[in-house]
């Protein structure tokens, strides 16, 4: 099947004011369409398009059984729409859906003055095959002098592994500049390659929100094939291990006692930039433990305390 191809960079311009991501427990939604479907109030969706095509594949739904938080949830899917596999995409902004050839581009944003550390919120999430899902944030500043956006801060994440019930997350930001933004966009996507979409993957997600403060000035770029780090700590549960790759590459993840002894282990396999690992820490003890993330280039080390 032919894919659909998803631009996730794109120009930001503002909506109205927020204080923080417009309806980001996804309560607030409006009939649309033929009345067949629900949009959430703030998000766009390439549901407008695929309306004219096949009202039966939609690919962003409302879900209210099982819901985390409050009582409705953003429920994406990628499914078949007619000759082609579209991938679930929500946007904190805009989508635009060109049919032929088939191509889909996000940009718009809300009004975002802040700088916070992570995004947190609940999700589920499988992909298909080697399909993953991928969620990305931007925050961004007008440059008067150059006409055009700077991006501030970003998330751009592969979702490896899978979710099947729910689970808190915390992503952190990764500053590439000491100024404040005043435009954030939040891009939700069954499938970081979108040209290997794969019918059946899905990403549910609820409760979004910027948590923390990163102070004026303060830059924080991952360094290339180094860079990781174990959130949120303490954790119970689960936790998410962040690792920075500069290609892909075979990865272990070690979770040891205090003496050395390797309590839980993974193999995982990263891709090329961000990825984010869930370490079960089901039947793990209270307890200090060490992390470690062990590639070709050593073993980076991290203090987990499990409560």
């Amino acid at each position: 099947m032919k894919k659909i191809c998803t631009l996730f960079a794109a120009s930001l311009f503002t909506l109205s004011a927020f204080a923080q991501i417009p309806n980001a427990g996804f309560e607030t939604w409006t009939t649309a369409g033929t009345g067949s479907y629900d949009n959430p109030t703030g998000w766009g969706n390439a549901n407008p398009t695929i309306d004219g095509f096949a009202s039966t594949a939609y690919t962003c739904i409302k879900g209210t059984t099982g819901a985390p938080a409050g009582s409705a949830f953003i429920k994406l899917e990628a499914k078949a729409v007619l000759t082609i596999v579209a991938p679930g995409i929500a946007v904190s902004g805009n989508v635009t859906v060109v049919p032929s050839p088939f191509s889909v581009a996000v940009d718009g944003g809300f009004p975002y003055t802040s700088r916070p550390a992570s995004l947190t919120g609940k999700w589920e999430h499988m992909g298909q095959g080697a399909d993953h899902g991928r969620v990305a944030v931007f925050l961004t500043k007008w440059n008067i002098s150059l006409n055009k956006r700077d991006t501030v801060a970003k998330i751009d994440s592969t979702l490896t592994g899978m979710v099947m019930t729910w689970a808190s997350f915390t992503m952190p930001l990764k500053y590439m500049s000491g100024l404040t933004p005043d435009t954030g966009l939040v891009v939700l996507s069954t499938s970081a390659d979108p040209a290997a979409a794969v019918v059946g993957s899905f990403l549910n997600a609820d409760d979004l929100a910027f948590t923390g403060t990163v102070p004026s000035g303060v830059i924080s770029v991952a360094t290339p094939g180094s860079s990781s780090s174990v959130f949120p700590n303490p954790a119970s549960g689960t936790a998410t291990v962040y690792y920075h790759s500069i290609g892909r590459k075979q990865i272990t993840i070690n979770l040891t006692d205090v003496t050395g002894k390797i309590v839980k282990t993974t193999e995982q396999k990263a891709i090329s930039g961000e990825n984010n690992f869930t370490l079960d820490l089901k039947g793990v003890a209270q307890g200090i433990y060490l992390v470690q993330i062990v590639d070709d280039a050593g073993v980076a080390v991290k203090k987990l305390m499990v409560e």
